[in-house]
Order: structure tokens, then C-alpha cells, then sequence
């Protein structure tokens, strides 16, 4: 059966992009993909979505490892597991405020693990759920503000759209993230379309968006005490929000491998302001190539 294997790495500006699957996998076949997101800036969005500068520019780069299993023919198990090396740089000269301290983070991020259940696919249509969870697997240095995730136990429910004909395909997301101990819950929706050109079908161009914002007003002081000198980092921010645009691109290597590579880019609050830029290697196992 004709099968599209496509998913948004992780991470524009150090808010996880949701990775997005409405076909799953066949019984005992699967996918895995190794790939490095990079990230460097010097200014963030505020919460009016309009530029500053922060005291120290920060270097972000993230290795995700990206897997799918069919544990039955509608019913796929997937997994995020993302290391992040973060670093801030040298203090700027005309900076004003709280300094949070010169430091470096190597950890794990928050692991996302995922059920999807294909209830509906004919005639080129699919229809899925997602449920997911979030485990509290990041760390934070508080004297630095800086983070490899939020930390918290967070619940994911989503619904998942697709139209596959031939070389093309669409697909959407629309869900939300309910996270614990106070952190604002957020909507989600990503959407994409992409097309295989040529006979061949080597190359797969994918262009979309994902995007996400609180549900709910925060109250009071909640963000203040939640981030922290995060604030000057823009890293996993309690009221983060954003919409970006990408372009992605794979190179289909062989029966098993494909290679990846995407740009991501748009309008957001309290991230971090700057291109990302994703490459990964992708590998499918038990489908006979």
C-alpha cells in the first residue's frame, strides 16, 4: 500500500513542532530518523511579537531521534527522544537588566511517545487520532535561563486529515497539548502539501505550516514565576506562540534510505528570532524496500 512518510523534525525556536503522520504504518514495519536542528540569535519575539535584543545571543543545536512501529495495520506507535546542546554567548555591550550567568546545557529534551489509530482510510482518504504524552525528562539551569524542554508531564490529543493520489498528497493536524503544574495549554495545527516529481518518485518536495497558542488566559504572575531568567532566553517559554512557514525536501537513497533537509521560518512571541535549519537521515524497516 502506497505510504508517505512525512514529519516536521522538532523545534522552531525551541517550541517543539508536532510531528505529523495521518498514515500508519503496516503491521511490524516501521521508520526511524536521525536528524540536527540548528538554531542561533540574538533577538526574540516579545509578547507583542515585535523584535528585542537579549543579553546573551544563544546557540542552540537539537539530535532527534524520530521512530514509527505499526503495531497492528491501523494502530502505530511513535517516539521523540531529542538531545540539546545549548550555549549563550559573551554578554552585549548596551545591555540593561538582570544578566543571567554565562553558561553551557548538554541534555535530554522532553521524550514524546505517541499512539495514532487510522480509523478511516479509502479512496485515497485517511482519517487518524493521535494521543499522546510528554515525560519530564528535560533540565533546566536556572542561573542561566537555559532549557532542553519544559519538564512537565503534558497529554496530547490530536486529529489528523490526509489525501494521498499517485505523486501528491495534503494532509493536516488540528489538537492540543494539556501540560501540568501550571503551563498554559495550547492549540496546535499544522498542515502541508507535497508532491513526488518524476517517474521515479526520488524526490519529495513538502511545503507547510504549524502553529500554536494558549488556550486560555494566564493568570498573574504564573509566566514570571515559571520562567525564570528563561525569559531573556526564550527557551520553552510558559506563553510561547508562533507560525511558521517551511520548506522541506528528501532524496529517496535507496529501498531503505532517505535523506531530508528543511527550513523553517515565521512570525512568533517569546521565541527566538532567526531561521532554523533541520537535516536528517531516514530508515524504513520491514517493508521488504
Amino acid at each position: 500500500m502506497y505510504r508517505i512518510l512525512i514529519w516536521v523534525l522538532w523545534a522552531y525556536g525551541s517550541v517543539p513542532i508536532v510531528g505529523q503522520q495521518v498514515w500508519t504504518q503496516d503491521r511490524g514495519q516501521g521508520y526511524i530518523q536521525l536528524g540536527v536542528s540548528n538554531l542561533r540569535y540574538g533577538e526574540i519575539y516579545d509578547k507583542e511579537a515585535k523584535a528585542t535584543d537579549i543579553p546573551r545571543p544563544i546557540t542552540e543545536r537539537i539530535v532527534s531521534l524520530y521512530s514509527e512501529y505499526g503495531l497492528t495495520n491501523r494502530l502505530m506507535l511513535s517516539t521523540v527522544m531529542p538531545f540539546h546542546f545549548l550555549t549563550n554567548s559573551e554578554l552585549i555591550a548596551d545591555w540593561q537588566g538582570p544578566v543571567p550567568a554565562a553558561s553551557s546545557l548538554s541534555a535530554a529534551g522532553d521524550v514524546v511517545a505517541s499512539l495514532t489509530y487510522n480509523f478511516f482510510e479509502q479512496r485515497g482518504w485517511s482519517l487518524s487520532s493521535k494521543l499522546g504524552v510528554y515525560l519530564p525528562t528535560a533540565k533546566v539551569d536556572k542561573a542561566s535561563g537555559l532549557r532542553s524542554g519544559y519538564g512537565v508531564f503534558s497529554h496530547q490529543l490530536s486529529i489528523l486529515s490526509g489525501y494521498s493520489h499517485q505523486h501528491f498528497f495534503t494532509s493536516i493536524e488540528l489538537g492540543g497539548i494539556i501540560r501540568s503544574e501550571d503551563y498554559q495549554d495550547k492549540w496546535i495545527v499544522s498542515a502541508q502539501i507535497g508532491k513526488l516529481p518524476g517517474k521515479e518518485g526520488k524526490l519529495t518536495w513538502i511545503l507547510g505550516f504549524s502553529g500554536t497558542g494558549g488556550i486560555m488566559q494566564v493568570p498573574g504572575q504564573s509566566s514570571v514565576i515559571l520562567d525564570g531568567l528563561g525569559r531573556y532566553t526564550a527557551l520553552y517559554q510558559n506563553e510561547q506562540a508562533y507560525l511558521t512557514g517551511y520548506v522541506k525536501l528528501g532524496y529517496h537513497l535507496s529501498g531503505f534510505w532517505t535523506l531530508w533537509g528543511s527550513v523553517h521560518g515565521g512570525s512568533a512571541k517569546l521565541t527566538g528570532r532567526n531561521l532554523l535549519y533541520n537535516v536528517a537521515l531516514g530508515y524504513t524497516f520491514g517493508s521488504g524496500g
